[in-house]
């Protein structure tokens, strides 16, 4: 008995020890996996499935065929085509959900396409109409991915709307609700504002929601609040998240938390806070340290202290060569400070953008936005050609994003621009006209009225000009603009020599 107890003890033991490294594989590997992924890292991602892939277990087949797919992903991602191919090629063998195969082939084919290979052309299997597991929905989930990566925004988005219905039809409890809060960040980012925050107010509404998905979802409230210049809501909301972020310790968030404070602060005229808000980004360390400079900048070019601006611009400059910066903060520091000088020096401005005229952007808004400043400068330095590219890019989303008024401001803006250095005056100020028509954010009108009165006055109209002037000059705080306007008021003539001042018709 004494032997027979010694051995069903010693077996026991391995089964222990068997069942814990199970457990420890599909937790290690898995946890690493998506915690890159989110972090948006996919080399160190890919190192992480890679590693999983490799290891034997005696089951877990279910979660490998996950990790196939988010491999084939990073290696998508990090264009290692060939290899995304091969992986994909092992999903259509090996897995038996229809939607992972029609997915995993459909970027099979994509790679093979984008690697000048040429295949017989067969139609992709349309994916079942059953109900989804785990391991599809994860696979729709990076499809999404893949499509905001190549910036087919739109087409993500009805991706999206077609996982949150399958992700609720799963019947896998609260799994849909990430992917519902994941659907309101892409409306806010294309233009969505009011879906954006119906949906944020949904989600919120429900009871026992985690902290985590309570703090992103009152950010999504504050932004999309902001954007319909609901200022108290907005105020309500991120200083909600910022308690749940602050309770927790989670510097990330935190970081994005007084960010958004302060950008809510300066909305609100209220310098002092905005400054406030800006340093308590510096004090979360990390990557607050050189992303307050950025949210500076723009505040101090706004109050019209461009020397300040400067510097804080190049301090911000400076911090997107740390290893955990990124190509859009790089872009989105470049496009900004461009955008204050492109008058001044305009050769400077195109130095600045030029490293980034051809690189993704994770967002519609900061993609048309360095379009737009570039094609401006670009013009001013004697490069129409390829201002030419960027100003069709422009113009060729002008029906898709005719909603997002602020985006359309910003189109209304370049035009002018380009109108003002061809010394069209009156279409200038059509242009200006019209953006100021569309309602702006109430911090961007001084500069829009200063601009239109310069072009009025170019054009002859002396009388309107002034009315420009007086318009921005009567703005409640001392914006850099409105110095400007009053400035420009006293050197204005009285009387405009024309009794006969020309018409401005809206260029649309």
């Amino acid at each position: 008995m004494t032997g027979v107890a010694a051995i069903a003890g010693w077996m026991l033991g391995l089964g222990l020890v068997l069942l814990a490294r199970e457990f420890w594989c599909h937790h290690y590997y898995p946890v690493r996996g998506q915690l890159y992924q989110s972090h948006r890292n996919p080399q160190l991602a890919a190192a992480a499935w890679e590693g999983y892939l490799a290891t034997r277990t005696l089951w877990g087949r279910r979660r490998k065929l996950a990790a196939r797919v988010s491999l084939s992903h990073c290696y998508y991602r990090l264009g290692r085509l060939a290899e995304a191919a091969e992986q994909c090629e092992h999903l259509e063998r090996q897995s038996g959900d229809t939607t992972v195969v029609t997915l995993a082939e459909r970027m099979r084919r994509d790679c093979l396409a984008r690697l000048g290979q040429v295949e017989p052309a067969e139609q992709p299997r349309a994916p079942a109409a059953g109900a989804r597991n785990e391991a599809s929905l994860h696979a729709e989930a990076l499809e999404v991915e893949r499509l905001l990566a190549d910036g087919i925004w739109f087409g993500a988005m009805r991706q999206l709307e077609q996982l949150v219905e399958d992700a609720i039809r799963a019947g896998i409890g609260d799994r849909h609700l990430p992917y519902r809060l994941q659907l309101g960040e892409l409306r806010l980012r294309l233009g969505f504002y009011e879906e954006a925050a119906s949906l944020a107010e949904t989600l919120l509404g429900r009871a026992g929601l985690p902290s985590e998905l309570q703090h992103d979802s009152r950010q999504l409230a504050a932004r999309a609040a902001l954007a319909l210049a609901r200022h108290d809501q907005a105020l309500l909301d991120a200083q909600a998240a910022f308690r749940i972020a602050n309770l927790a310790h989670d510097r990330e968030r935190l970081i994005h938390d007084c960010l958004l404070l302060g950008a809510v602060a300066e909305h609100r005229l209220d310098y002092v806070d905005a400054m406030r808000h800006f340093q308590r980004v510096r004090e979360c360390g990390g990557r607050g340290r050189w992303l307050a400079y950025l949210g500076e900048a723009e505040l101090l070019a706004l109050w019209g202290r461009e020397r300040e601006a400067e510097r804080a611009f190049q301090k911000a400059a400076e911090g997107t060569t740390d290893p955990a910066g990124s190509d859009a903060v790089g872009m989105a520091v470049a496009v900004a400070h461009a955008a204050m000088i492109l008058r001044d020096s305009p050769q400077r401005a195109c130095e600045l953008v030029e490293p980034y005229l051809e690189s993704p952007a994770p967002q519609p808004r900061l993609s048309f936005r360095r379009d737009a400043v570039a094609a401006v400068v670009l013009t001013a330095v004697g490069r129409a050609d390829e201002a030419a590219v960027c100003l069709e890019r422009l113009r060729g989303a002008r029906g898709s994003f005719a909603h997002d008024r602020h985006l359309m401001v910003e189109f209304d803006h370049a035009e002018a621009e380009l109108a003002r250095l061809a010394g069209r005056w009156s279409e200038a100020a059509g242009w200006l006209k019209q953006a100021l028509e569309r309602g702006p954010h109430a911090v961007q009108v001084p500069r829009l009225q200063v601009f239109l009165g310069d072009m009025l006055e170019a054009a002859g109209d002396l009388a309107a000009a002034r009315q420009a002037f007086q318009a921005a000059a009567e703005f409640s705080q001392p914006l850099g603009a409105v110095r400007e306007a009053r400035a420009r008021l006293e050197l204005l003539p009285a009387t405009s020599p024309s009794t006969d001042p020309p018409s401005h018709t809206s260029p649309e």
